[in-house]
């Protein structure tokens, strides 16, 4: 998918939409064009989400022996990181939040039922002050990473089609804006 926008009225409007509707005469049946705030939304909630438990975040970082200290410094790690995140994003600094969030996310995909997060170990426990000393399975220079040094967060989601426009819908909730932008096409 391709970051892209449109303004109407004044408004920017972000979308994350599907490369074959980059084309001259797109079919819009055989693309997506999801909202980028609410994909955004899915990472950055996901992610606080994971940060505000210090003994998931040590099992991702392969923390083999868990001490007060340990957990102490990993907890305060969690709390700075959480902190500047939701600071980047109340102070509106997109430059500051991909500067903290792009290291860590190493892809994001998006399925009819669910988003997939993968998160970067390495990253991760960089930004959260190296707290656990790399193992032989952390080598670093490495291009590319496996399954053994990467973490998936799978939120299950549903893909609603409204014309071009789609929704993600969150199984179980109600949406907190069910306006529909009528404007936007």
């Amino acid at each position: 998918m391709v970051a892209s926008h449109t303004t109407k009225a004044g408004h920017r409007y972000h979308y994350y939409i599907s490369a074959s509707l980059m084309k001259k005469k797109p079919d819009p049946e055989k693309g997506w064009r999801l909202p980028a705030k609410e994909i955004e939304g899915i990472v950055y909630g996901s992610i606080l989400d994971l940060l505000k438990d210090p003994v998931r975040v040590s099992q991702i970082l392969g923390v083999g022996r868990m001490t007060a200290t340990v957990m102490n410094m990993l907890s305060k790690g969690c709390v700075r990181l959480v902190d500047a995140i939701k600071e980047a994003r109340e102070t509106r600094a997109p430059e500051a939040l991909k500067t903290i969030l792009r290291p860590l996310i190493q892809r994001v995909d998006v399925d009819v039922y669910e988003v997939g997060i993968t998160l970067d170990p390495i990253k991760l426990n960089e930004s959260l002050g190296g707290i656990v000393t790399r193992t032989k399975d952390w080598q670093s220079g490495e291009p590319e990473r496996d399954s053994e040094t990467s973490h998936h967060i799978t939120v299950p989601v549903q893909l609603k089609r409204r014309g071009v426009e789609m929704r993600v819908i969150f199984p179980g909730k109600t949406s907190e804006n069910p306006e529909r932008n009528e404007s936007v096409q």
